[in-house]
């Protein structure tokens, strides 16, 4: 299993990890760079007894499904079968340059290789917050996300997914940051974006749980 973090304006400058424990993505601030986290001992002993268990007897299969993501149908393969996880964050998708980043990228579709490195149908991509404050943006980012890489594809919420105010939150009714996460994993749950903690490439020689961490920031975590 390898993981790549990426710079979004810069995708051939990856940095490829191959992981032998557990991935935890913890909701931060992470500016235009990507790290690594690795879980605490005292964060793993709260973990849900299913992650030890699966340390534990690693050729026994077990079965985590979202209760409020079921998953649309697409050319992505399996969970367990995900050969590479990408992470991007603060995509800032208010900025129209962004967007047309974004909407520039490509990937073959057809299960070969990355040539340029860019999730594809066999991988998973993490997108760790601050897509945009809007939820119309947000629903337009992953809906482009998913159906360009065709890839698994797992959200973080960050601080800007929990801003409230303007016209397009008073037309809703939501009055609250909590109302608005709600919204935001609505958005998710319609388009098939995980939000919840999930065990990929369950298939290959060292599977990896992802776990969004739904929280404030801690810096004793990094």
């Amino acid at each position: 299993m390898k993981l790549i973090f990426q710079k979004h304006h810069l995708l051939s400058s990856i940095v490829a990890v191959t992981l032998q424990s557990l991935l935890v993505v913890t909701l931060c601030h992470v500016g235009s760079g990507f790290v690594t986290l690795s879980p605490p001992s005292r964060l793993l002993q709260k973990l849900p007894t299913c992650f030890n268990q699966q340390k534990q007897h690693h050729s026994k299969r077990i079965n985590v499904v979202s209760k409020t993501n079921q998953q649309k149908s697409s050319s992505a393969c399996a969970l367990e079968d995900i050969e590479k996880i990408y992470a991007i964050s603060d995509l800032h998708m208010d900025k129209i340059q962004n967007l047309q980043w974004l909407s520039s990228q490509q990937n073959t579709n057809d299960g070969t290789a990355n040539t340029h490195n860019i999730p594809g149908p066999n991988d998973a991509l993490i997108v760790a917050g601050d897509i945009s404050h809007e939820l119309s943006v947000l629903h337009k980012t992953l809906s482009t996300i998913v159906e360009k890489f065709q890839c698994k594809v797992f959200f973080v919420f960050g601080n800007h997914e929990a801003w409230v105010g303007g016209s397009e939150m008073d037309a809703l009714g939501i009055k609250t940051s909590l109302e608005k996460i709600e919204r935001v994993k609505g958005v998710c749950n319609e388009l098939g974006v995980y939000t919840d903690y999930q065990l990929v490439g369950e298939n290959q020689q060292c599977p990896v749980w992802i776990v969004p961490i739904e929280g404030w920031y801690d810096g004793s975590l990094t």
